[in-house]
């Protein structure tokens, strides 16, 4: 093979490379890296939160080594995560079961499904929900006393949360395969901090979320 043989190859590999490349939908390459918008749908969202957060037998205790949480709420469980788009807000339905701690010598056991919405936001690399509102679904007067009392301390405690890291999520989807998606196309073994999230919105029309990300360009790496 001649030199010029062997350039001509290179070019064309290179073309095909960068076509690659391009042609995962709503990517864009320049001199920052790749930039993708990846699309959730709830459902993945679901599968995501199951995987990640609702660990005891499908179960998750919000309160639980949070100290202005745990005084009232350490045995309240939630469960059965339903998701959906309403508008610019995300909207998560969780079936809440466990007892409410009013006082020293009062704890009734309170059940029934908790409605949490807000706006997702970027905060550097983590996601999180912003203008918190708490409602009632299918519940009794016990749980809607409960939720009276009680949504304002929930409302300041989603607010107050660190919310979800994103960037470290996706260096992990990029070094193990079996994690539920989202993940960035092609990527391998990337570091958090190679990963800067642009922005999050709902995407009503898709019942998805949908987040801007930055990476470098995807090569193979040894893990």
């Amino acid at each position: 093979m001649t030199i010029a043989q062997w350039r001509s190859g290179a070019r064309r590999v290179g073309a095909v490379a960068g076509f690659v490349l391009l042609a995962v939908p709503g990517r864009a390459v320049d001199a920052q890296g790749v930039t993708d918008t990846l699309v959730a749908p709830t459902a993945q969202i679901i599968a995501l939160l199951r995987a990640q957060v609702f660990t005891d037998n499908g179960r998750y205790y919000p309160c639980r080594n949070i100290p202005s949480c745990s005084s009232w709420g350490q045995n309240l469980a939630v469960s059965d995560p339903k998701i959906t788009v309403d508008g610019p807000r995300l909207v998560v339905q969780v079936h809440l079961v466990g007892s409410y701690a009013m006082n020293a010598y009062l704890a009734p056991q309170v059940a029934g499904d908790l409605i949490l919405s807000g706006v997702p936001v970027t905060h550097g690399t983590r996601v999180s929900l912003d203008q918190p509102s708490v409602q009632t679904g299918a519940a009794d007067f016990t749980f809607q006393t409960f939720i009276q009392a009680t949504h304002t301390r929930i409302e300041q405690m989603i607010s107050e949360s660190g919310g979800f890291d994103l960037a470290q999520y996706l260096s992990d989807a990029s070094r193990n395969p079996q994690l539920p998606p989202p993940r960035i196309p092609g990527a391998q073994c990337l570091d958090p901090s190679e990963i800067r999230i642009r922005s999050v919105a709902t995407d009503p029309a898709a019942s998805a979320i949908d987040a801007v990300v930055i990476a470098p360009i995807p090569k193979r790496r040894a893990c």
